[in-house]
């Protein structure tokens, strides 16, 4: 065993390099190895200002402010800031995907952030007789939660009714209460006019959309209002539901 007891240890000379013949050289619990192209096994706690070409096994706690060539594993990451690949292209290979874990964890503008739907049990011929111009509240109803506040939310409502004395009858969509985009006419969204007293079944169906404002719970409901008679809201036939996509932007 050999011991060397320096506080410097410089080259000889002009030269810039100080050879250590040992494979090994050991400082504490930290080994540097001759090994071909170098071996380093310890703790880092200062910084690394030139690159590294070899592989890191162990946690990196820093910051890596330049680029990653090789394979990343496992990652847990507390800030991402910026991330972008070769040709601004990221690509997931076949057989692997990315995983969203919350709604709206995975955002860019004009991708569906989130869907919600309700449709009204069917029951055979069963009907709520509705008076000339009274709007009524359809059961046909949903609430969603936008995940951001300047979403655009795309809402498509249809029902089932049947016009025997009234000439004719509109629909709406409500959000929370009130009319959203109507016409100048009744607010509707939709009207259809037969002008006589025969039986008549109409498929209402209503689209809008709206920008979400907040990331508070809305819900939306679809109203029709008979026209020249009363009407009815059919549970029996046709279908009775509404739809809410939530878009980003």
């Amino acid at each position: 065993m050999s011991i060397l007891n320096v506080n410097t240890i410089k080259p000889v000379g002009t030269g810039q390099t100080v050879t250590v013949s040992a494979t090994d050289f050991k400082i504490g619990t930290t080994t540097l190895s001759s090994g071909g192209s170098g071996t380093f096994v310890g703790n880092v706690t200062g910084n690394i200002t030139g690159n590294v070409t070899g592989n890191v096994t162990g946690n990196v706690t820093g910051n890596v402010t330049g680029n990653v060539a090789g394979n990343i594993n496992s990652i847990g990451i507390s800030t991402l800031t910026t991330i972008r690949g070769s040709d601004n292209t990221i690509t997931v290979p076949t057989g692997h995907k990315l995983v969203g874990t919350d709604t709206g964890s995975l955002y860019a503008p004009g991708t569906l952030v989130q869907y919600s739907e309700y449709r009204v049990p069917s029951v055979n011929d069963v009907y709520v007789t509705i008076s000339e111009d009274v709007i009524y509240n359809t059961p046909v109803t949903v609430s969603i939660t936008p995940k951001f506040s300047n979403s655009r939310l795309i809402i498509h409502a249809e029902c089932q009714t049947r016009i025997i004395p009234s000439e004719g009858i509109s629909a709406m969509i409500k959000r929370d209460g009130s009319a959203i985009n109507g016409s100048y006419q009744r607010n509707s969204l939709f009207f259809a006019y037969k002008g006589d007293e025969v039986n008549h079944h109409y498929q209402v169906h209503c689209n809008t959309s709206v920008v979400s404002n907040s990331t508070n719970s809305t819900t939306f409901l679809l109203s029709i209002q008979p026209y020249g008679g009363s009407g009815e809201f059919n549970y029996g036939w046709g279908n009775n539901y509404i739809q809410v996509w939530e878009v980003a932007q």
